[in-house]
């Protein structure tokens, strides 16, 4: 469906607070553009008024109706209305299996004894082929570009291996436990120039002292480096990557500021430098 589709909106209407077995029976209805369209859809024709469905015709020709009305496969249906499925079987059982099992052919059976009512949608994608997959993809592709959040936080947490280690002869395959007393944040916002700025980690990548002593202490608890060579590392095979497989060129080409905070204790085996890695991956995501 469309990003706007309603999911919340359509059980709502259904709903209205009523129990289960009086819910009203809702099928959606969105307008085709193209009236050709019509043989490969399921076709509402409906109460202008109030919307409950008056007839349903499987993939008529564009003389047979005047009704441009499509009906996706998503039905929210009371209790006593689902129950009439096995009805519906039962009173198709000398049919053949196309006839028996469509189910637009069960909402056809439906309105006819029970009110059911359209909801309408703005539209949705019907994947059938290569070129349609392609078309949906663009599409949203597009409105993660306009609606993208200009800024993005990821969190991960430490972790303690039980078994295995990524490095060594369990080639990679591990058992380990969460553990959300730790974490590391990784934040991104968004720059107007392009470029790209890591941000140190106030109070374990500072390059300011308090003296010799102080350097000494501050370099053997988080090393040289600290964690700005993990972000670093991220990126340069996230953009790799995608220049590699031919996505995401225009987000690896924004500017972007990346700061990192963490509160995993360092070397006492709880995964502090996968937790920066996997955090800035799904902020890059």
């Amino acid at each position: 469906f469309f990003q706007d589709f309603p999911l919340k909106a359509v059980t709502t209407k259904a709903e209205r607070g009523l129990p289960l077995n009086t819910v009203r029976n809702t099928i959606l209805a969105y307008r085709l553009l193209n009236a050709q369209e019509t043989t490969k859809r399921g076709i509402l024709v409906c109460n202008i008024v109030n919307g409950r469905v008056l007839s349903f015709l499987e993939k008529p020709s564009p003389h047979e109706t005047s009704s441009r009305l499509a009906c996706p496969l998503l039905y929210v249906l009371n209790w006593n209305s689902a129950q009439r499925i096995t009805e519906f079987l039962h009173a198709m059982r000398e049919t053949s299996l196309v006839e028996r099992d469509s189910p637009g052919r069960f909402i056809a059976w439906l309105h006819t004894r029970d009110e059911v009512y359209a909801h309408n949608i703005s539209g949705r994608f019907d994947i059938g082929t290569v070129e349609d997959y392609l078309g949906a993809l663009g599409h949203f592709h597009s409105q993660r570009q306009q609606d993208k959040p200009r800024s993005v936080q990821r969190t991960s947490y430490a972790r303690i291996g039980l078994l295995g280690n990524p490095s060594d002869g369990f080639e990679g395959y591990t058992v380990s436990a969460r553990v959300t007393n730790f974490e590391a944040v990784v934040s991104i916002h968004e720059r107007s120039d392009g470029r790209v700025v890591l941000i140190p980690h106030r109070g374990t990548e500072d390059n300011t002292f308090g003296g010799l002593s102080d350097l000494l202490h501050q370099t053997d608890l988080w090393g040289y480096n600290g964690g700005l060579r993990l972000i670093r590392a991220v990126c340069k095979r996230f953009t790799e990557r995608c220049g590699k497989w031919g996505i995401a060129s225009a987000r690896i080409s924004r500017g972007m500021e990346i700061s990192y905070h963490t509160t995993v204790p360092p070397m006492v085996g709880l995964a502090g430098s996968a937790a920066i890695t996997s955090a800035c991956l799904g902020a890059l995501f």
